[in-house]
């Protein structure tokens, strides 16, 4: 086995790697130290009978290590004997076998592969994401994580810019400045291609620094961001968004730091991107927003796709995942859409370029436009069908599961629950964590009444490594979680229901908490007692599962339960309400008593009319609690 010991900070670090390495006998056959980045302090010589590559990270790495078998840790790592043999056996059945470290999470800090190139990406970079396909070993490898903080200054010691901003715009004085002021200290310059403003969009741009170049628009998103990529051209990296995006990023130096220490690992870098709609973010996706601008190129007039090719010019770029950076997405908000009647500009592209090239892309193109105007579009399915089989699940999973999805969504809509259910399943058959194709199977197992089903179906999609889907849902996934929880109580599994119901509520209490009322009379009927539901209760935002409980137990009962919810959980209105109205007809006037501590929640009217259903259960002192003048959160007098 040949070992590799990535040195990224002091030599005094790497001799001590060398020498765990050296205790192992005779388990390395040969060991190799590479520098992971200019401010590590090896040089060639510097060790006895190890060899040291000029070149840095992964390509040192591939340097030395050939395509033969190679275990990899970094010189803040301390892993022994049995740890290491653990982590090369596991190469019989996994290309690639990660350790867990000190806290339970795996991560590149050691692992064995039987070639290099099973390993996506910058392959020694502190974080990066790890190859899916990876075994997860539980070998526990202690991991200081000085290896993070080794980076270099933000500033590049030439002229050449770190990074800059590359945008096309269009009569944007409304949400530029704010766009611009995100990137404020994150970039050296901004480079904007304009395709024809007609109001204050190029002196905004001005007094923020930034360079115009005038183009004409053809109509072709892709054209005009290539263009846009070509003014920065002599930038290190390109930071690429739009006027209605805002850049956020938790430490601006650290981001550019960790930036320019490992640019000669990285050819580009993926980063979350949230669609806010007016209900909240609607749904994210990973998307490159930073490449090199000589290696990037867009293509398709509409829903244009990044591609980023490697330092040869012809493999895929080195791409990164998850770095401290996100970008939150406000065009799909409806103040956006009407001031710019974004949606009907895309279809219009979207239909001329299917029309001019009617390959899968340009349907699949065509067919979300459509659906953002109208989900259950008639056209759009039928573009979805028309494509579905020509579209291969071994090479392009993440649109084959999407394109399955999107149909068994309007399955379900149009009530032909099987077909829906069929669908989704041939969905999570190549991505089991497509969120939409979840979901959807989830409503239409229950809906069939097979909640079994729903519950091997769970099981089966959750011991599969997961693929990468176009989109994430956040609700998709509380709402499915919520009618898994529900198909376990159905099935007699209830610790395991309540747990995952609670889960659900945790992440989306409004989301979830229609499902989990549904649950409730399922519940009771397993024999659960009814103060399993206070957790759920404490959650509830809306007083659905308090008023599913009353419809199934006492008033006094549901009296109790919502109070003990009331008193673990933040107190929401909907269910004071409940409270004191089951209280007050239960005639449990301590009930009652202990629930007025909750009225600062409650509007003047509810309290009005609470108060005279008090007064209708003689109960006086309970209604001038009610009408005393109590201060709402809007501080609304009584």
């Amino acid at each position: 086995m040949h070992v590799v010991v990535v040195a990224y900070g002091s030599r005094a670090d790497a001799r001590r790697a060398v020498g765990q390495v050296r205790g192992w006998g005779n388990l390395a056959s040969s060991l190799s130290v590479v520098a992971a980045s200019p401010v590590s302090d090896v040089a060639p010589g510097a060790f006895d009978a190890v060899t040291i590559p000029t070149t840095l990270g992964s390509a040192g790495i591939r340097e030395v290590a050939g395509t033969a078998a190679v275990l990899v840790i970094h010189d803040d790592v301390r892993l022994d004997v049995d740890g290491a043999r653990e982590l090369i056996a596991r190469l019989e059945t996994a290309p690639i076998a990660v350790a867990t470290d000190r806290d339970g999470r795996a991560g590149l800090a050691c692992f064995a592969a039987r070639s290099l190139e099973t390993i996506e990406g910058a392959i020694v970079l502190p974080g990066a994401r790890e190859n899916d396909d990876a075994s997860r070993v539980d070998v526990r490898a202690r991991h200081s994580h000085s290896c993070r903080r080794q980076l270099l200054d933000d500033r590049l010691d030439g002229a050449e810019p770190l990074l800059v901003a590359s945008m096309i715009v269009k009569n944007e004085e409304k949400h530029l400045p704010e766009a611009l002021a995100s990137v404020a200290g994150l970039v050296d310059r901004i480079d904007i291609c304009d395709t024809g403003s007609t109001d204050s969009t190029m002196s905004i741009i001005r007094r923020h620094g930034g360079r115009i170049r005038e183009i004409e628009w053809r109509n072709d998103f892709a054209w005009a961001r290539n263009e846009a990529l070509t003014m920065c051209g002599d930038a290190t990296f390109a930071l690429m968004f739009d006027a209605d995006e805002r850049i956020a990023v938790e430490d601006t130096k650290a981001f550019r730091r960790w930036l320019r220490t490992w640019a000669h690992e990285l050819d580009a870098i993926k980063v979350r991107v949230d669609n806010e709609r007016d209900i909240g973010v609607a749904s994210s996706i990973n998307s490159i927003r930073i490449a090199r601008p000589g290696a990037s190129r867009f293509d398709g007039a509409i829903h244009e796709v990044l591609t980023v090719t490697g330092p040869d010019g012809q493999s895929t770029g080195r791409i990164a995942t998850g770095t401290g950076m996100a970008v939150v997405h406000l065009g799909y908000r409806s103040d956006v859409v009407q001031s710019r009647n974004k949606h009907q500009r895309n279809i219009d592209i979207a239909r001329a370029t299917h029309d001019a090239d009617p390959s899968a892309k340009t349907a699949v193109d065509l067919a979300r436009s459509l659906m953002a105007v109208d989900p259950d579009s008639d056209e759009a399915v039928e573009l979805f069908d028309s494509v579905a089989d020509t579209v291969d699940p071994e090479t392009t999973a993440t649109a084959y599961s999407y394109i399955f999805a999107m149909r068994a969504q309007h399955a379900y809509r149009r009530g032909n629950h099987r077909e829906a259910a069929n669908l989704a399943k041939l969905a999570l058959d190549r991505t089991p964590n497509e969120d939409i194709a979840l979901a959807t199977a989830a409503a239409a197992l229950l809906a069939l009444g097979r909640s079994d089903e729903l519950v091997a179906l769970h099981a089966e999609t959750s011991n599969r490594p997961p693929g990468v889907p176009l989109f994430t849902v956040p609700r998709n996934a509380t709402r499915y979680r919520a009618m898994v929880g529900y198909a376990h109580v159905c099935s007699g599994s209830l610790e395991q229901g309540l747990e995952l119901l609670e889960h659900a509520m945790d992440a989306d209490p409004a989301g979830a908490a229609d499902l989990v009322a549904k649950a409730v009379p399922e519940i009771l009927a397993a024999g659960a007692d009814p103060s399993s539901l206070v957790p759920l209760i404490a959650r509830d935002e809306t007083g659905h599962i308090t008023t599913a409980l009353a419809s199934q137990v006492p008033p006094s009962t549901t009296a109790s339960i919502s109070l003990a919810g009331l008193m673990l959980g933040e107190p929401h209105a909907a269910v004071v309400t409940v409270q004191l109205s089951a209280a007050l007809i239960a005639g449990a006037h301590d009930l009652a008593s202990a629930g007025l501590a909750f009225t600062d929640v409650l509007d003047s009217d509810t309290r009005s009319k609470l108060a005279d259903l008090a007064v209708r259960k003689n109960q006086p002192d309970i209604a001038a609690g009610l009408v005393a003048a109590v201060p709402t959160k809007t501080g609304e007098p009584a």
